[in-house]
């Protein structure tokens, strides 16, 4: 059990060559199927809300995440990235900024937008990157109008972004339930060709933690969340049934 067999692929050459091209060696963990197990194989932190990119070498990235808990989390800026072959993590290349409950969606053209999310205080953010696999690296992108966290991202059909809802900001004074009233009903995309943001129309009503999704004529549909709606003298939040479509 959890013993490695490593494998990689070769071409064969011709008659001035025995090996022509090499595969990227590759490894498989023998284990019984269906069942959970630890491997004593542990991240350098601890991190919840962060996002997974694939390399170009087919090595997993851990991207930002934080410590903390929901309500009081300390974002990092930190990436890991897991090889198969040796079966453990070692850290990848740094973000511009800490990070977490970002939104993360690959462009057309292969690099990875980083959206919002909260800071290392706890604060959301208007701030953007993107990372670039060829060099391996994260860069500054233009900000957001708005910041966000648990807001929603999804890529359109000509390659732009759109961005929805989300918090924009994380106010827990008297109660902890007074960041709901935060959340905000904006959205605005996102254009990679000239890295800038322009605000959409808003939606029907406030929305963080929704669904997202494309259909395929291009719409936009946007699903449930949490939300909340003025009721005098006060606001109420509420889980919402309502969609949106763009």
């Amino acid at each position: 059990v959890d013993q490695s067999f490593f494998f990689q692929g070769v071409n064969i050459g011709g008659a001035t060559t025995i090996v022509d091209r090499l595969s990227n060696p590759m490894a498989i963990t023998m284990a019984q199927a269906g069942t959970w197990r630890d491997r004593g194989v542990s991240l350098f932190y601890d991190r919840i809300f962060a996002t997974t990119i694939l390399r170009e070498d087919n090595r997993m990235m851990i991207v930002g995440g934080a410590s903390g808990a929901l309500l009081a989390q300390f974002a990092r800026d930190t990436t890991e990235i897991y090889d198969p072959i040796t079966d453990l993590f070692y850290f990848g290349p740094l973000l511009t900024m800490p990070r977490s409950m970002h939104t993360q969606t690959e462009l057309d053209d292969g690099r990875t937008l980083l959206v919002g999310g909260v800071n290392a205080t706890n604060l959301p953010q208007a701030g953007c990157e993107i990372y670039d696999p060829v060099a391996d690296q994260f860069v500054l992108a233009a900000q957001m109008n708005v910041p966000r966290m648990g807001h929603t991202a999804v890529k359109l059909s000509d390659g732009r972004v759109l961005v929805s809802g989300g918090f924009q900001a994380l106010n827990v004074m008297p109660t902890q339930l007074n960041a709901l009233f935060d959340i905000v009903d904006s959205l605005e995309i996102y254009d990679p060709a000239t890295d800038t943001w322009t605000l959409g129309p808003d939606m029907s009503e406030p929305k963080a933690g929704h669904l997202m999704m494309k259909r395929p004529n291009g719409e936009v549909l946007l699903a449930g969340g949490i939300s909340w709606l003025t009721l005098p003298p006060t606001l109420a939040p509420y889980a919402s049934r309502f969609c949106d479509i763009y």
